[in-house]
């Protein structure tokens, strides 16, 4: 073999050496997705079998907690999808009682502070008993997002427990929120328990 055919097959060969140190520094600089904690390591309130019809948003509002805490504690990643029979770890700070069904699992339930929603003439009743007495509440409202199986709130009003915790309060519901399903959730403007439910005005 001639010098220079051996020279160009050694450029040839430094060349493609380099180009893959580059691609791999490269792929170093790329920035890595942050990953939830794994559910083995997660502190668990409750096991949540999930049932057809059920996505990651209303199992949270069911057990008081949000989508994002529900996702993060079963490192659920977008589009945070969920399937029927699959078990999920119901983070600490959730509000649960167990089942009577016996089979081991939880379903989640209101103990101590409740609140009821209704419709009346585009204004949202709600009323609560046991709340936190004579404190301010953030009054949020969302649709859910069938594709993405999450909700995005937004506030639409406030109001304040009498002495006792409870409350009757009517609050203008927004023209996109009229005559549909939605998520009417409770936060105490002081803390960040949220307090969340499903409201279906044609029931």
């Amino acid at each position: 073999m001639s010098k220079n055919k051996k020279i160009s097959i050694l450029k040839v060969a430094t060349g493609v050496l380099s180009i893959f140190i580059l691609l791999s520094l490269l792929a170093a600089m790329i920035p890595q997705p942050a990953f939830a904690a794994d559910p083995a390591q997660t502190a668990c309130a409750a096991r949540h079998t999930v049932k057809s019809g059920e996505t990651v948003s209303s199992i949270a509002a069911t057990y008081g907690v949000t989508w994002l805490e529900l996702a993060q504690a079963n490192n659920l990643k977008d589009p945070y999808t969920i399937f029927v029979g699959q078990v999920l770890c119901i983070p600490e700070g959730a509000t649960t009682t167990p089942d009577d069904s016996g089979d081991g699992t939880t379903t989640g339930t209101s103990q101590g502070p409740t609140f009821t929603v209704t419709e009346d003439n585009n204004f949202l009743n709600i009323k609560t008993v046991d709340y936190p007495k004579s404190q301010s509440h953030i009054v949020k409202v969302g649709k859910t997002q069938l594709r993405w199986s999450w909700v995005r709130l937004v506030v639409i009003g406030r109001f304040a427990t009498d002495e006792n915790g409870n409350s009757n309060a009517y609050i203008r519901l927004p023209k996109e929120y009229r005559d549909t399903e939605i998520y009417v959730c409770l936060k105490n403007a002081f803390t960040d328990k949220i307090q969340c439910q499903y409201f279906d005005p044609f029931e």
